[in-house]
C-alpha cells in the first residue's frame, strides 16, 4: 500500500529541534552547576589570598586572671624593716607578667577580628552560592518542563503513528487476504487450463492452423496467470516441484502463443523465465519440455534475425555483432535441444530455417566467402527439409521452404544441376488431390497444408525477384507445373483473388496471368528450358 506524501510529512516529528535545544541547555546548565559546586566553595574558603584551615589554626585560650602571690606566714612575723626605695624582685616580675598578658590579649583580639572578617566573607559567598543554586534550580525546572512537554508531544505523535500503522497493517492484511485468495485460485485454475489446451499448440507449425480461436483465448488466460497480471505474484515463491511444473508449462505454452503471433521478443521473455526457474527446479518438468523450450527459443532467435535482416543495410551493419551473437545462441539452443531429446523434430525444422538464412559454420576458423557459406547453409537446409518430409514431420512448411531453398541455390550458383534440382523438387510435390488425402489421413481437415500450391502462388520469394533466371522460361515452367499439380481448384482464379487482396503482387517480376509474349528470334527461349523440361534425377 502506498502512502500519501502529505500524510507521511505529518508523521514526521516536527518538534525534534525543541528536543535538541532542551538537551543542549541541560548539558550547559549541568556544566555550570558543576563549576559552581566545585569553584564557589573554594572561593568561600579563601580569605585575603590565604586559606584558613580550621584543623591547624589554634585560637589562644583566655588569659588566666592575675592573682598575687601570697607570702609565707613567717614573713609577716618578722619585724618591719626600714623602708627602702629599691623595688623587690617580686614587684618587677608582676609588672612584666602583666605586660605579656596585655600583649597576648591584643594578639587574640586581632585574630578574632580576622576570623570575623573571614566568617563574613564566607557568609557572603554562601549567600551567592545559594542564590545561584536557586537560579539554576529554576532553570532546571524550566528545562524539565520543556522536556516533559516535548516527551508528551512525542508520545502523542507516536501514538498517532501507531494508530495509523495499525490501520495500514489492517488494510494491508485485507489486501493480502485478497492476494492469497487470488493466488490460491490461480494455482488451482492454471492446471485445469493446461489440461484443457493439451499438447496440440506445441506443434503449431507442423499442421496448418493449430491455434483455434478457443485455444488461443485459453492460452491468453494461461499467459495472464503464468506471467502477466498475477503471474509473477502468484508464482514468485515456488516451494515444490509440482507447482514449478505447472508454472513452467504455462510459460512454455505462453511463449508458443506469442511465436504464433510473430512476437519473438515476448516469447524470449517467457522462455528466459522458463530457464531461470529451471535452475531452481531442474527435475520439475520432463526432458521433452526442456527440448521444446530450447527449440522454441531458437525459433524466436530466427524470427528476430529475419526481422532485422529486412532493415536497411546501414542499420544491419551497426547491428552485425548483435546478429552474430543471436545466431550463435540460436544454434547453441538447437544443439542443446538435440542432445536432450533427439526425437523432437521441431528442432530439425528450426535448424533448417537457421541454415537457410543465417548459417554458422561448425569450423570456427572457416575462411570461406559469404556466398559460399550461404550456399552451404542452403544445401544443409535442403537436406534437413527432405528428411522431415520423408519422416512425415512438418511436411507442409518443409515443402514451402524447400522450394525457396532450391530456388536460391539455383540463382546463387547458376549451375545446370541446381536448376534441375529445383525443377525435380517441385515436380516431386504431391498434387492437390494427394494433399487433401494426406490431411484427411492425419485427421486435420482444417489444416492449411492442403493448399500448398496456393501458398506457393503467393510466395514473394519465388516470384517477386528473379535475378539469374530467364523470366519467360521461368514463367512457362510454373504454368506447366501448376496445370499438372492443381486439379481440385482453378489456380488462375486463386491467383487473381490473391492479387486483389494483395495489390503488391502485381508488381512482382513474374506474372503468371499475363498473356504470353510472342516468341521472336530476338526473344527466343534459351537452352535453359531443358533444365526445367528434363529435371535431373535429384542429387
Amino acid at each position: 500500500m502506498e502512502s500519501d506524501p502529505a500524510s507521511m510529512a505529518e508523521h514526521k516529528h516536527t518538534n525534534r529541534w525543541m528536543t535538541m535545544l532542551a538537551l543542549g541547555l541541560l548539558a550547559i546548565c549541568l556544566l555550570a552547576c558543576l563549576y559552581i559546586l566545585i569553584g564557589f566553595p573554594a572561593e568561600a574558603q579563601t580569605v585575603g589570598g590565604s586559606t584558613i584551615d580550621p584543623a591547624t589554626t589554634q585560637v589562644p585560650a583566655s588569659p588566666t586572671p592575675y592573682q598575687p602571690r601570697r607570702q609565707p606566714l613567717a614573713s609577716y612575723a618578722a619585724p618591719a624593716a626600714a623602708p627602702v626605695t629599691v623595688q623587690s624582685p617580686a614587684a618587677l616580675h608582676t609588672d612584666s607578667t602583666s605586660d605579656e598578658i596585655h600583649a597576648e590579649m591584643s594578639e587574640v583580639h586581632s585574630q578574632l577580628r580576622q576570623s570575623q572578617e573571614a566568617l563574613q566573607q564566607a557568609t557572603q559567598a554562601q549567600h551567592r552560592v545559594r542564590t545561584t543554586s536557586a537560579l539554576f534550580l529554576g532553570v532546571f525546572a524550566i528545562i524539565a518542563a520543556l522536556i516533559v512537554i516535548q516527551v508528551y508531544q512525542q508520545a502523542r505523535a507516536w501514538d498517532r503513528d501507531a494508530s495509523r500503522a495499525v490501520a495500514e497493517v489492517e488494510a494491508v492484511a485485507a489486501e493480502l487476504k485478497t492476494v492469497r485468495d487470488a493466488r490460491s485460485e490461480a494455482r488451482s485454475t492454471l492446471p485445469a487450463l493446461l489440461q484443457d489446451v493439451g499438447e496440440h499448440p506445441l506443434s503449431f507449425q507442423e499442421e496448418g492452423s493449430a491455434f483455434s480461436p478457443r485455444a488461443q483465448a485459453t492460452i491468453d488466460d494461461i499467459d495472464d496467470l503464468a506471467y502477466q497480471g498475477q503471474g509473477r505474484l502468484v508464482f514468485q515463491d515456488l516451494s515444490s516441484e509440482p507447482e514449478a511444473a505447472v508454472y513452467l508449462n504455462g510459460l512454455l505454452l505462453s511463449a508458443v502463443a506469442h511465436l504464433n503471433r510473430s512476437d519473438p521478443w515476448t516469447a524470449f521473455a517467457r522462455l528466459d523465465q522458463f530457464f531461470s526457474q529451471m535452475t531452481r527446479f531442474p527435475d520439475a518438468v520432463e526432458r521433452r519440455r526442456i527440448t521444446q523450450a530450447y527449440s522454441y527459443r531458437a525459433l524466436a532467435g530466427y524470427m528476430v534475425l529475419e526481422a532485422q535482416d529486412r532493415e536497411p543495410s546501414w542499420q544491419r551493419k551497426t547491428e552485425r555483432a548483435q546478429l552474430e551473437s543471436l545466431s550463435k545462441q540460436a544454434f547453441t539452443d538447437i544443439a542443446h535441444a538435440a542432445s536432450v531429446d533427439p526425437d523432437w523434430r521441431h528442432t530439425t525444422f528450426v535448424e533448417a530455417l537457421l541454415c537457410s538464412r543465417f548459417y554458422v559454420p561448425e569450423e570456427t576458423a572457416d575462411n570461406s566467402s559469404r556466398s559460399d557459406l550461404f550456399v552451404r547453409g542452403l544445401r544443409r537446409a535442403v537436406s534437413l527439409y527432405k528428411g522431415l518430409i520423408e519422416e512425415r514431420s512438418y511436411r507442409g512448411p518443409s515443402r514451402r521452404n524447400l522450394a525457396r531453398c532450391l530456388k536460391r541455390i539455383a540463382e546463387q550458383t547458376g549451375e545446370k544441376s541446381d536448376f534441375s534440382d529445383f525443377g525435380y523438387g517441385l515436380n516431386a510435390f504431391p498434387t492437390d488431390e494427394e494433399l487433401a488425402d494426406e490431411v484427411l489421413a492425419a485427421r486435420q481437415p482444417a489444416s492449411q497444408d492442403r493448399f500448398l500450391w496456393q501458398w506457393l502462388l503467393g510466395d514473394e520469394e519465388l516470384f517477386a525477384n528473379v535475378e539469374r533466371l530467364n523470366l519467360a522460361e521461368y514463367r512457362a515452367f510454373w504454368i506447366r507445373m501448376l496445370d499438372t499439380k492443381v486439379h481440385l481448384r482453378n489456380w488462375r482464379a486463386d491467383l487473381a483473388e490473391l492479387q486483389r487482396i494483395r495489390p503488391a503482387m502485381k508488381e512482382w517480376n513474374v506474372q503468371l496471368l499475363q498473356s504470353d509474349p510472342p516468341i521472336t528470334l530476338a526473344n527466343a527461349i534459351s537452352r535453359r528450358q531443358e533444365r526445367f523440361d528434363n529435371p535431373a534425377s535429384g542429387a
